[in-house]
Formats: structure tokens, C-alpha cells, sequence
């Protein structure tokens, strides 16, 4: 099937969905684009509201793509351009709204489903059984379905049988974890508590067996999931251990790495330089998530000032040469963007380097701009700063030249940057310590002299 994606429907407020009955959940097993039911739209009337969409098996992934690799289609989050080609985006920082769900639904996305807080204050956590040997499976399943109350069965979601995935809520944050064990040290089978940063794809074909993923036990609304607290759930894996083979302590890690929300600062005037560079075309932003993260870098990249970054990111969209974005939707846009932020002024910077190499370098953020500070014209200084001292190499004429200092004769200079570099392990700190001894001692090394201590380092 061909559709062509287009961006207007993406960012206005146009963007035509088939709605479903909120109290009909979708018809999981569904795996044609062409149906008229909307199964984004449905999961997320019935409370699944971070819904992602993910490449189907079949997906054309762009040649210039992150996701252009071995094992993505199928797999990967990503979105349809206006090419036809699928990309990669920031999925874990956007959460999607109305327009989302009708553009993902007509791309023939398949669908998958965050973990990580909900709009109730609880967490959605996916229990990933990740085994093929079915002892195992079943062991895990058993333990799984006492989690709830009553010992109820949670739904179940099977992509390659014995592997099974079990949505369930937690009345608190909670962080990915798992153990491993079985298998091999490369490739161990493991049981995984999928949360935030993490997803569990829901619809479509399974990359490995091509068939669709199913649900032996219905996926219900979210209110109707059991809840149990984090501790219980992190219980639930230590229980786990010792009933299965050659098991690994609980590991945990956070969702991402955090960003450190100075770093995407910018200078102001910068900042405004970057933007006006940036042209606004669907060639270099296909999606709408490429133009969201325009947004969003200009939000981190001046926090303190949100009514000039929104005039910016305003007069960027209004630029949009293919169409045009409506300034309510663009305001609405700008509104649910909320920190911590993951993109700032780097990006700003690069974009504008790319667009305009003439005429915006990325260095320009390191070196502050002195009021005076001297140009060349024709080789001739025509302004000077009081802040350097301007000299022209024809002075050094007739000066008697610095005898050269060494730290150690012949081989490293003193006052000057020097490498030293090898094999790992080949013996370089130790090297560099012998010598640092035997400066501070006055002594030779390897025979030849060091700078005395008594000269100023």
C-alpha cells in the first residue's frame, strides 16, 4: 500500500481519524493499515494513552535513518516521512496527542506501548518473560498471575510463544530491571520489568515469525489493571531467582541518561541567529516529530526567557515553505513541551551550521564577542581591542631566540602540549609517574635530563 504522509495534517488541526467507541477496546490482532478501526485511537480512549508507533516488518527505513540497521523494522519506534521513508525519533521524551493517533494509524504503524508514569499517578509496568524454553515460561507466568489480587490472570501477550509480555500498574515510580539467566553469556534468556524509557509492542506482525501478535487473555482498560507496589514487583523478581537456572542478581538502571539542562543553554542573540538560518522545509524535517524538536531545543536553549523563545519558534513554524502550521496548534504544541529537555542550543547550532556553513559556525558558542576587537582588511589590522596586545611578526627581527626548555630533553617540551600514547596496558601511566619521580628528584630519566624542580611548573 502507498500513502502519501503529508505534514499538514500532521501539524494543524485538520488531521482527519476514524474515532471508535471508548468502551471498545481495540481489535488487537488487526494487522491492515486499511481497517476502519484505529487502534491507537482505542487504546488510548481506555486509558493506554503513551502509545508509540513502530515499524512495520515490511517498513522502507531511510538510508540516512539511526534506525537504518539490521533488526529495526519490525521493531523500532519510528514514523513515515513525506518520502515514504521511516525514521527514528525522540519517542521517549514525546507524548502524543490527537493528531498523533490519526497520522500514526494511516502510516500502517504498528503499535506499541510506553511504560512509565500515567495521568493517575501510576505507573504502567510490562513484565517481559523473554524465554523459549517452556518450563521456564511457565514457572515465570505462574508467578505472574499471583501478583493481582485474587490471583486474577493479567492480560497476556504472546509475539513468539513461549515468550509473553503482562501489562500491569504500580502505585509508584519504579525503575527497569530484570535478571538474566539460562541461555548464554552472550545471549541469556532474561525477565524484564519494562517501565519508563521501555515499550512493549502490542499490534502488528512479529519480525522473527511474521505472524500477528496475539492476546490469549484480552488486554482490558488500564483502570481495570491490578495495582501492586513497586516493592511488591521488585519481590516478585527475587522470588524469581532461586527457581530458575543460573540466575543473575536483580539489575536495575534508570530510564536515560540524564541531561545536564545548563549544557543546553545558549546565548541569546546566538540562539536568535541559529533560528532565523534554519530553513523550514519537509526535506529536512519530514516528521512531525522533527519539527516538535525544533521546539523543544529552542525551549532548553533559553529557559529563562519563554516569551522570546516562543516568538521564535512562532516565526519558525510561520516560515514552514509547504504548507502552514496553525497558530493555535503550534501553541498547544509549545505548552506540552515540559522539561528536563534532552535537546537545546547544540542542536540549534548545528542546524544552522549545516543550513548556512557561510555564515553561522557552531564554534561561535565558546569565544564571547569583544566590542573593538581587531579585523584584518587587506592584511592590515583596521581595529584593535584593548583587551590583546597586536604584535606583527617582522618585530621579532634582530630578537635574540628563547633557548627551548624541556622537561625532558629532546622529547617533551616545556610549556607546550605533548602526547603520550600507546597500546592499552603497554605501560603509559607508569611511564609518565617514573618521569614525574624523577623530576621532582633533579634526576635523569632513561638517561636523559629532566627539568630541575626548582623551575616553576
Amino acid at each position: 500500500m502507498s500513502l502519501d504522509v503529508g505534514r499538514q495534517p500532521a501539524r494543524g488541526n485538520n488531521a482527519d481519524y476514524t474515532g471508535v467507541p471508548s468502551d471498545a477496546l481495540p481489535e488487537i490482532n488487526a494487522s491492515d493499515a486499511s481497517t476502519a478501526r484505529n487502534n491507537f485511537r482505542s487504546l488510548y480512549d481506555n486509558g493506554f494513552t503513551r502509545v508509540v508507533p513502530v515499524l512495520p516488518v515490511d517498513a522502507e527505513i531511510s538510508e540516512t535513518s539511526s534506525l537504518n540497521r539490521k533488526g529495526a523494522a519490525g521493531k523500532a519506534v519510528g514514523v513515515r516521512g513525506w518520502s515514504g521513508a521511516w525514521h527514528g525519533f525522540d519517542w521517549v521524551k514525546h507524548e502524543c496527542d490527537e493528531a498523533d493517533l490519526a497520522r500514526w494509524h494511516a502510516m500502517g504503524a504498528d503499535i506499541g506501548i510506553k511504560g512509565g508514569p500515567m495521568p493517575d499517578g501510576t505507573w504502567l509496568v510490562w513484565i517481559d518473560a523473554d524465554t523459549l524454553v517452556e518450563q521456564w515460561a511457565t514457572l515465570i507466568e505462574g508467578h505472574v498471575n499471583m501478583l493481582a489480587p485474587l490471583h486474577a490472570d493479567l492480560p497476556k501477550r504472546v509475539g513468539r510463544a513461549p515468550k509473553a509480555a503482562y501489562p500491569i500498574r504500580v502505585s509508584g515510580e519504579i525503575a527497569y530491571a530484570r535478571i538474566d539467566f539460562g541461555g548464554t553469556p552472550e545471549k541469556p534468556e532474561r525477565v524484564e520489568l519494562l517501565s519508563e524509557g521501555r515499550y512493549a509492542k502490542v499490534e502488528g506482525l512479529h519480525p522473527e515469525t511474521g505472524a500477528p501478535y496475539s492476546w490469549p487473555r484480552p488486554l482490558v482498560p488500564y483502570d481495570e489493571l491490578p495495582v501492586i507496589t513497586p516493592e511488591r514487583l521488585m519481590q516478585f523478581l527475587e522470588d524469581l531467582r532461586p527457581l530458575l537456572p543460573a540466575s543473575s542478581a536483580v539489575k536495575t538502571s534508570g530510564a536515560s541518561v540524564a541531561v545536564n539542562q545548563e549544557s543546553l543553554r545558549g546565548d541569546p542573540e546566538l540562539v536568535r541567529k541559529a533560528v532565523a538560518l534554519i530553513p523550514n522545509t519537509s526535506e529536512r524535517f519530514p516528521t512531525r516529530e522533527s519539527y516538535l524538536h525544533v521546539g523543544y531545543a529552542i525551549k532548553a536553549a533559553l529557559p529563562d526567557d519563554e516569551p522570546t523563545a516562543l516568538a521564535l519558534y512562532e516565526d519558525w513554524c510561520g516560515r514552514w515553505s509547504d504548507g502552514e502550521n496553525d497558530p493555535e496548534v503550534v501553541a498547544s504544541d509549545w505548552r506540552r513541551m515540559k522539561p528536563p529537555f534532552r535537546i537545546g542550543a547544540p542542536l540549534l547550532f548545528e542546524l544552522a551550521e549545516g543550513a548556512a556553513p557561510g555564515q553561522f559556525t557552531k564554534a561561535d558558542r565558546w569565544f564571547d564577542h569583544v566590542a573593538g576587537a581587531a579585523a584584518a582588511v587587506d592584511g592590515q589590522v583596521v581595529a584593535a581591542s584593548a583587551e590583546i596586545d597586536w604584535f606583527s611578526p617582522v618585530d621579532w627581527e634582530g630578537v635574540p631566540e628563547k633557548p627551548a626548555e624541556w622537561l625532558l630533553k629532546g622529547w617533551i617540551p616545556h610549556g607546550h602540549v605533548s602526547l603520550l600514547y600507546g597500546d592499552g596496558g603497554i605501560g603509559k601511566t607508569l611511564a609518565a609517574q617514573q618521569l614525574a619521580t624523577a623530576m621532582a628528584a633533579g634526576k635523569d630519566f632513561l638517561g636523559l635530563p629532566t627539568l630541575s624542580n626548582s623551575v616553576e611548573h
